[in-house]
Order: structure tokens, then C-alpha cells, then sequence
């Protein structure tokens, strides 16, 4: 590759917030579910109660008419998550649970599933960088039926700073192709600034002064002497 090239990544990994504390971060946020019994609100899912009923005629968790049927939040914001936590009634105990997080409204991805029946709580630990957690079953059987849903994670500090580390390149086509920048930090600017779809590697050409704005990275490291890492404050996790 031309040795005028500077590559400069900017991550979804986190630095300064390892040690961050994980709350439950759904709890009494807006959730939805496919459809409701009677007195089964999906909101009984995030209210902050560790109530599991013992029976259908117990009230306080959620409860769907349909079988094949879905239970979500809305985080509100996207939102760093490690684990998300399910409290199961104490009969007609789920099983087969799906566990899929989303960036986007309805642009759902599969992030963790649990086979057989589960337990008093089951419990999924997963990274996971997402505004909207559903829960569905891969074998519907029954109604849906959530008794809580905890979500630990912690919302990214505003305030980014950058720092620098070799290795990683950007991939795909270029998202935009910006002209005539005369630093590598005015290029990095363009890529926060950049937001739909998420800038998150840009590639900089000292000699033409193009900044190229890419989506994604490569987390193989770079051949390139040249390569240059540039990651926000929240960014080494997902790195490894």
C-alpha cells in the first residue's frame, strides 16, 4: 500500500469504562410485547420486581395470548451490555429461549440462545452494543411468559477522546469520499461526525487529501507500517 495512506479506526470497544459498574439498565423502560392476556402487561417485565409466579392466576409477570410471540424493550439509547438476565414464572417455565439485540428499530440480530428448559432465571452473558433486546423462543410452546427481564450495561460517556494504536484496517466500500482535508484529525472528525449508517474506520491520504469514510474494520492487524489506530476513550473491548 502507498506510504502516504494513514488509516485511522475508530471503534465500538471500550477503554476508560471497563471497570464501569453494570446496571439494569431496561428497568421501567418502554417494552412491547406481541400481543397481551389479560392483567400480562409487558411493562411487568421491567418494573423492578423479583416476584415469580407460581401459577397463571398469579399476577406480575407477562403474560401473551399468542404462542409464537415476542417480548422487547426499548433501551432508550445504545447502550454497552454484557448480560441479560431472564426470571422465569415457577411453572410453564420457558424454553428454547432467543435472545436478540438490535442498533436499529427492527433491524434485529441474534445474539444468544439457550436450548431445553430453563431454570428459575436463565441467564445470557454476551457483548453486546444494542438499543432494543427481544426475547422469543425458537420452539413456541404455551404463551409467552416473562417474569422479569434485567439488562446490565452502562451508557458510553459523551466526552470522547481519541488515542492511537497500530494494527486493523477498514473494509467495504467507502460510506463517502471527502476532499481537499489538510490534517488526519480533520478526517477523524468527519467519521464522528458521520452517523447513518455509523462511521467507524476512516483511511486518510496525505497525498490527495482524501479522507474515506468506511462502516466497518478488519480486526486483522495491518502489514502496513503506515496503519495507524485511531480508538475512542471507550474503545479497546471488543478489540480481543
Amino acid at each position: 500500500m502507498d506510504s502516504s495512506v494513514i488509516r485511522l479506526i475508530v471503534t465500538l470497544t471500550w477503554l476508560h469504562s471497563l471497570h464501569a459498574a453494570f446496571t439494569n439498565v431496561a428497568l421501567n423502560k418502554a417494552a412491547t410485547q406481541t400481543d397481551t392476556h389479560i392483567g400480562g402487561d409487558a411493562s411487568l417485565a421491567v418494573d423492578g420486581s423479583s416476584f415469580q409466579a407460581s401459577s397463571y392466576a398469579d399476577t406480575g409477570c407477562t403474560r401473551t395470548v399468542s404462542e409464537d410471540a415476542f417480548w422487547e424493550v426499548d433501551l432508550g439509547d445504545l447502550y454497552v451490555i454484557n448480560q441479560v438476565q431472564i426470571l422465569n414464572r415457577l411453572v410453564a417455565r420457558l424454553q428454547d429461549v432467543e435472545i436478540y439485540s438490535s442498533r436499529e428499530r427492527n433491524a434485529y440480530t441474534l445474539a444468544n440462545y439457550q436450548s431445553g428448559v430453563a431454570g428459575d432465571s436463565v441467564t445470557f452473558t454476551q457483548d453486546i452494543f444494542a438499543r432494543w433486546i427481544k426475547v422469543t423462543r425458537r420452539t413456541p410452546i404455551a404463551a409467552l411468559s416473562l417474569c422479569e427481564v434485567l439488562v446490565f450495561g452502562f451508557l458510553p460517556h459523551d466526552a470522547e477522546s481519541f488515542r492511537r494504536l497500530s494494527s486493523h484496517e477498514p473494509t467495504g466500500s467507502p460510506l463517502t469520499v471527502i476532499n481537499s482535508l489538510t490534517s488526519l484529525m480533520k478526517c477523524a472528525a468527519h467519521c464522528d461526525r458521520q452517523m447513518a449508517p455509523r462511521c467507524r474506520s476512516a483511511q486518510y491520504n496525505t497525498s490527495t487529501k482524501t479522507c474515506s469514510l468506511y462502516q466497518w474494520f478488519d480486526n486483522n492487524l495491518s502489514t502496513s507500517a503506515n496503519s495507524v489506530m485511531l480508538i475512542r476513550e471507550y474503545g479497546v473491548r471488543f478489540l480481543t
